[in-house]
């Protein structure tokens, strides 16, 4: 795609603002229609490792990042909406990393066969390079990630239940669908990513109840599939079928902490040609909570332990995901947010265990004439966990930004 340069970001930004650069009687009478906000955001920032690689020709690429945003959030028709146009453009060898992303959302409510019902649907799509970078040599499945969330694509997730209660128990209908196109093409050779398209689809049922204080408990069943595709000739692939025994509760423990936890087991059966084993039994696990502290400060934490399909081949992974992060107000215009992650790849069928260990630390101002303005650092590092110590998978990345924002 055109060089991302600092004018053009802004130039998109201003142009998304604008509306598209002109409005007919139609669009216009539509906007009014739409009661809603805009955002609009600007990010100039340092990034210290690019491509979270400490080897190879890619190694510790550093680049100055320029990122433009606009979002709007409104209704219509009793559809809440959102639209929102991000550009992002790197300096130096990185400029291979510029892209534009766009995301679509919609969520709705209603009433149909005694049951209420609830959906959304986010759409996105990435302008942005149509092959991968050549790293060269090995790399941590976390610095897979980041380059690949840049590259031409689209990904959208649908999620959809229908709730029918009487008194205090309810029973409860739930499927979603999320789908990754990605869009680049083919290299030969070390050192390069071919992407697979993937999607996973599930389906269950939900029985439970509510207390007298409306907190829910409930138990569950899900089925669904998963698909990897053999894009690039390759010769076998983990797509599979999968079943899982949950229990959850949501509410509030006590009046300042809420908490949200589903969990159970989970089974996946994979292709009798796949590399990796036939049959996976693991613990599925979706949990968050939130704690107001006090006055001004809040608390958060969560953890995710899902099985996936890689977007680069022919295996399977285990992602278990952790994090917590406190937000205070420091003054009446002044305000902290600390936060700490830590997040795991490990392969099925491969020698491979990997970890990426991050914290955040963003300070904001909000002054008197509207806006505000943001400091923020983010300190990561890869490591490999097999014992093996491999360096072409260890990192460090360094990232500082300042950026500013205004809503309207």
């Amino acid at each position: 795609m055109a060089a991302l340069t600092v004018a053009r970001v802004l130039r998109l930004t201003i142009a998304a603002l604008a509306g598209g650069i002109a409005l007919g009687p139609t669009a216009r009478a539509a906007e009014r229609r739409a009661a809603g906000r805009i955002t609009l955001a600007a990010e100039e920032s340092w990034d210290g490792n690019v491509f979270r690689m400490a080897q190879g020709p890619l190694r510790n690429v550093e680049s100055r990042v320029t990122t433009g945003t606009v979002r709007w959030e409104g209704a219509m028709r009793g559809v809440a909406l959102t639209y929102g146009l991000e550009a992002v453009g790197y300096s130096g060898v990185a400029a291979t990393e510029n892209h534009v992303r766009q995301t679509f959302g919609g969520a709705g409510h209603g009433a149909w066969w005694a049951a209420d019902w609830d959906w959304n649907a986010q759409w996105l799509v990435v302008d942005g390079a149509d092959v991968s970078p050549r790293f060269g040599g090995g790399r941590n499945c976390f610095a897979i990630t980041a380059p690949r969330e840049r590259r031409d694509q689209t990904q959208s997730r649908t999620a959809l239940a229908g709730t029918w209660r009487w008194g205090r128990e309810f029973v409860r209908l739930v499927g979603g669908l999320t789908d990754y196109d990605l869009r680049t093409d083919r290299q030969a050779g070390p050192g390069v990513d071919n992407y697979v398209d993937r999607s996973d689809r599930v389906g269950g049922v939900d029985g439970g109840w509510r207390s007298g204080q409306g907190n829910a408990f409930f138990i569950g069943y899900r089925w669904g599939g998963q698909r990897q595709d053999r894009d690039g000739g390759k010769l076998s692939d983990r797509t599979n079928r999968y079943e899982r025994v949950l229990v959850g509760c949501d509410g509030r423990v006590v009046e300042k902490l809420r908490l949200t936890v589903q969990l159970g087991p989970e089974r996946h059966r994979y292709r009798a040609d796949s590399v990796g084993p036939g049959e996976i039994e693991r613990l599925w696990v979706d949990a968050s909570a939130t704690w107001q502290v006090a006055k001004g400060a809040t608390l958060q934490g969560g953890t995710k332990r899902l099985q996936a399909v890689a977007s680069t081949g022919t295996v399977s992974s285990q992602d278990i995901t952790h994090f917590v992060q406190g937000r205070v107000q420091l003054a009446a215009r002044w305000s902290a947010t600390l936060g700490v992650r830590r997040s795991t790849g490990i392969y099925d069928g491969a020698v491979r265990d990997d970890e990426l260990l991050s914290g955040t630390c963003a300070v904001a101002w909000r002054p008197r004439t509207g806006g505000e303005f943001t400091l923020t650092y983010l300190n990561e590092a890869g490591r490999d966990r097999t014992g093996v110590k491999d360096a072409t998978r260890e990192f460090h990345r360094a990232v500082v930004g300042l950026g500013a924002g205004w809503e309207f």
